[in-house]
């Protein structure tokens, strides 16, 4: 008997140790990789949208596009982190990696659905979220609204995946839950508007015509809608308003240039497509990877292989949400490339170079990397021993993936050279109030802040001190900045404490 109680409690042991271990893996390596993000700070996109939140009315700054982004949620993050805890980075980035760790564990959630097996949802989890590439996303606040639209989409998709599993219909209730996720989505990042578009034609395809109904498809049809009726609306409202980086460059980001550019922008999807999946296997960036190259190719292909093949031998349910998966991951990299080949074309900007930008890439290679799992599980069954071929390779790919990122760890960004600048700019203001007499008025120059990447919509020092020093005295001296015209003019049409810190050149 005791014999026979310690055998049990050992296949317990066993079997809690097959259950956890699998998302244990992917989810601590991907908190060692990225643990050093908590000492990143701002960059480029970063200051302008921190003086955005410091100088605009809040429904003006919640309303704003960007860059042809709609971002209603990112902003309203935006204005939340910042009440909560002012310009200090490190609560920020400790967000972003709590929310990739999150969505880790959602992806290995979501490929364990859909193939069934841990080893393979083991490899695809670990694959994506130890990916160097996605420090563009990760490294960088401004991009964060991809990193939560991602963790959207996942959570959709494993519904989705439920309903395909389990053969019973999509209710109309049901598919309003994903319509609201997919709404918040595209108001996280661009892409989730091209997603939120493309979902009714996902359900169609991957349900088959017993699972659906016309209401629950006509509920997600009716919010791909409106969710292109509202950024229509603002894109074509901020045009009114004081200019921004959509209305400074109209030619650029319009949409004439936009439907100009698609030729061009087929060409992009094809590029961002080669180099993702080349990274995402590869796990190296640019540096080590070079694009176009013939290793990047040569892997690029192997993974189309992989994926056709995957497509040729699934069962027809299998099949179906591969394909999904597939035009999800085309649908995401052809909105990157729609709003940007027209840009680059303008700059004659080489499109393979641009491929390789890293911030390009977090949610498309997520399905990528959920894509070569659903391909690669019909293996198993092929022939006797395949299954086990299978999770081996699969476990020997995350051995050596997990070695390489121990014995060459990623040498991650930490944005030092805007935070030397940032200090930079305090010192001075400080050293300027410090040797003046106590309780007058310091005139300090305005100078370019050349880290907010665009100087027409950032006031350079004032914006900086605004930014970063709750008052506008520095041991009993009032602080006033000297600026140029346009600085000044910048500042005067936002008011408030930023109009109070800048004075017109030559006007005293």
């Amino acid at each position: 008997m005791v014999l026979g109680s310690g055998c049990f409690r050992a296949v317990s042991v066993q079997s809690r140790l097959i259950r956890f271990l699998p998302p244990a893996i992917p989810l601590a390596a991907a908190a060692t990789m990225w643990w050093p993000l908590t000492h990143n700070f701002f960059f480029a996109d970063d200051f302008l949208h921190l003086f955005d939140v410091l100088t605009l009315p809040r429904g003006r700054f919640l309303t704003q596009v960007f860059g042809g982004h709609l971002y209603v949620v990112r902003n309203a993050i935006f204005l939340l982190m910042f009440r909560l805890f002012g310009p200090d980075p490190r609560p920020w980035f400790c967000s972003v990696l709590l929310t990739h760790l999150l969505n880790v564990l959602l992806l290995y959630a979501v490929i364990r659905r859909v193939t069934g097996d841990r080893a393979l949802a083991c490899f695809g989890a670990t694959l994506w979220g130890t990916c160097p590439v996605l420090e563009g996303a990760l490294g960088w606040y401004s991009v964060y609204g991809q990193v939560l639209l991602t963790g959207l989409l996942l959570i959709v998709l494993l519904r989705l995946a439920r309903v395909v599993r389990s053969e019973r219909g999509l209710t109309t209730r049901e598919s309003l839950g994903w319509a609201l996720l997919l709404a918040v989505g595209a108001g996280c990042f661009g892409t989730g508007i091209v997603l939120a578009a493309v979902f009714p034609a996902v359900v169609v395809v991957v349900l088959s015509r017993r699972s659906w109904n016309s209401g629950a498809v006509g509920v997600l049809a009716l919010t791909a809608v409106l969710v292109l009726a509202t950024y229509a609306g603002l894109r074509t409202h901020e045009a009114h308003l004081e200019p921004n980086l959509d209305a400074v460059a109209p030619d650029v980001l319009s949409l004439r240039s936009t439907l100009t550019a698609i030729p061009a922008a087929l060409r992009f999807t094809l590029h961002l497509l080669a180099f993702g999946t080349a990274t995402l296997v590869l796990g190296s960036g640019e540096s080590t990877t070079p694009y176009p190259g013939p290793a990047a190719m040569a892997i690029a292909g192997c993974v189309l292989a992989a994926i056709v093949a995957g497509l040729l031998g699934s069962s027809p349910p299998a099949r179906r949400q591969l394909a999904v998966l597939v035009l999800l991951a085309l649908a995401s990299y052809a909105a990157v490339a729609l709003g940007r080949a027209s840009f680059f074309g303008v700059f004659h900007y080489p499109l393979g170079r641009a491929a390789t930008s890293a911030r390009y890439h977090y949610l498309p290679l997520m399905l990528v990397a959920a894509a070569v799992c659903l391909a690669l599980a019909p293996l198993r069954a092929w022939r006797a021993g395949a299954a086990r071929a299978v999770d081996g390779a699969a476990a020997a790919f995350v051995l050596a993936r997990l070695a390489l990122l121990g014995l060459r760890p990623l040498a991650i960004d930490h944005h030092d050279a805007q935070r030397r600048a940032v200090q930079a700019v305090l010192d001075r203001v400080r050293a300027a109030a410090l040797a003046a007499p106590p309780g007058s008025v310091v005139r300090v120059e305005n100078e370019p802040f050349p880290p907010a990447l665009i100087p027409w919509l950032f006031p350079g020092s004032a914006g900086v001190f605004l930014i970063f020093e709750p008052a506008d005295t520095i041991a009993g001296r009032r602080v006033r900045f000297v600026a140029g015209e346009s600085d000044w003019r910048l500042a005067h049409e936002r008011g408030g404490r930023i109009a109070a810190l800048v004075e017109r050149q030559g006007s005293k």
